[in-house]
């Protein structure tokens, strides 16, 4: 594999960033995980690993708050407050599981390239509005709003 000035990897060599044949890229839904010497920064990395996770858990939180709330509104809205309870889990196990991987990869000096949990994340979320969205549309024509 070549590197430019910048010591960005290219493939004209026909090599991916592994070493192996095939493309260069990061597909949407694959996880690379390339070597990377740390540095000395152990402790800010790892300290910045637990902000992230703080994040998720924070985020996890609200969105399993905001399911408690929706099943309070109408006996109606319990499906849609269960799907952000359940989204709320899976964002909890999603940091955890995220937490614990980059912990182990900066243990062993490797830097992880993952575009699986945002896209995963995202997909789902997606579909949960979209979900909402609809819900909102029947409930108000039920009510005769619309």
């Amino acid at each position: 594999m070549e590197r430019n000035e910048a010591g960005v990897a290219s493939a004209s060599s026909g090599k991916s960033a592994r070493g192996e044949g095939g493309t260069w890229y990061v597909g949407i839904f694959e996880t690379r995980v390339v070597p990377c010497p740390n540095g000395n920064s152990t402790a800010r990395d790892h300290l910045a690993n637990e902000r992230s996770y703080l994040a998720g858990l924070r985020t996890s939180l609200v969105v399993i708050g905001f399911g408690f709330g929706i099943t309070e509104v109408s006996e109606t809205a319990l499906f849609m407050g269960t799907l952000f309870i359940c989204m709320g889990a899976f964002l909890l196990l999603l940091a955890g599981h995220r937490y614990q991987s980059i912990s182990y990869h900066l243990q062993k000096e490797e830097f992880i390239i993952d575009n699986l949990t945002a896209s995963v994340t995202v997909i789902i979320t997606l579909i949960l509005a979209l979900v909402l969205l609809v819900f909102v549309f029947v409930s108000a024509t039920q009510r005769g709003v619309l």
